[in-house]
């Protein structure tokens, strides 16, 4: 499900879901009311930051766009580094951009101000992941490193 319907199925007293992997600012939202609790988090399960989402791409658009490509890798790396460095004018952004409203500002600065959450273009224990989608047969094969699947741009980066 998508994080608004699972947290509307979750919130339902007449749902049968009982239980939620969220992600901000959902999870915030559902901890909110009255009976839920955190059995578990990725930072428990994976021992520490784990990249939350990645941007896909074909490799044919970075072969083709190489220009397009590391023009959006330097801005997303410029971004990442914006909200590192102020973190209230990282959450002014995403609410005028979202049209959030005021009453979230405080959530939204909690989760920003979180020292778990890392805002980096350097990939966090996707290794990890990709070890365990083997395991289960998700994938085929373990994938050596983290470099084949990701474009050559963030080979520079320290990333697992």
């Amino acid at each position: 499900m998508k994080h608004p319907d699972a947290v509307a199925a979750l919130l339902s007293p007449r749902s049968s879901i009982s239980a939620y992997f969220g992600s901000s600012p959902y999870q915030e939202q559902v901890l909110k009311s009255p009976g839920m609790h955190k059995i578990v988090d990725s930072f428990e399960i994976m021992g520490g930051p784990v990249t939350f989402s990645a941007v896909w791409a074909t490799s044919g658009f970075v072969e083709k766009r190489p220009i397009a490509y590391r023009a959006f890798l330097l801005a997303l790396d410029d971004a990442m580094r914006k909200i590192a460095a102020d973190k209230p004018a990282a959450v002014a952004d995403y609410m005028r951009v979202t049209n959030a409203p005021e009453s979230e500002r405080d959530d939204l600065l909690q989760i920003v101000r979180d020292p778990r959450n890392v805002y980096t273009t350097a990939p966090q224990s996707t290794e990890k992941f990709t070890g365990f989608l083997s395991k289960t047969g998700f994938l085929e094969s373990h994938p050596s490193s983290w470099k084949e699947y990701f474009f050559e741009g963030l080979y520079g980066v320290s990333g697992s």
